[in-house]
């Protein structure tokens, strides 16, 4: 499956207060949605900030992936770091919003 996993900066219980500290996109290898990765990860950017391209976006994802092996996240300065993880059976796309 496909999964969106949201970490607060403190889980307060009050989910119109909470503040966003960083979204995984969490993906298991072969799974019938894998497919849709990219789509998804364009809308997640998107809604942190809708002046991102899709052309930034893919970007984006390629700039993180080859960072992967450093441990490093990537960013085009438009606010958004896109993390990128890989296990054997699953990999991650994390996306930090970066509040002002």
């Amino acid at each position: 499956g496909v999964y969106l996993i949201v970490y607060p900066i403190e889980y307060t219980g009050d989910l119109s207060s909470d503040i966003v500290d960083y979204m995984v996109l969490y993906v298991e290898k072969n799974s019938e949605y894998e497919s849709n990765v990219s789509e998804y990860m364009e809308y997640l950017i998107k809604a942190n900030n809708p002046d991102i391209t899709t052309e930034e976006i893919n970007s984006l994802i390629v700039a993180a992936k080859n960072s992967a092996s450093y441990g490093t996240t990537v960013n085009n300065g438009k606010g958004i770091d896109v993390g990128y993880i890989e296990n054997e059976d699953n990999y991650q796309y994390q996306v930090i919003r970066l509040y002002k």
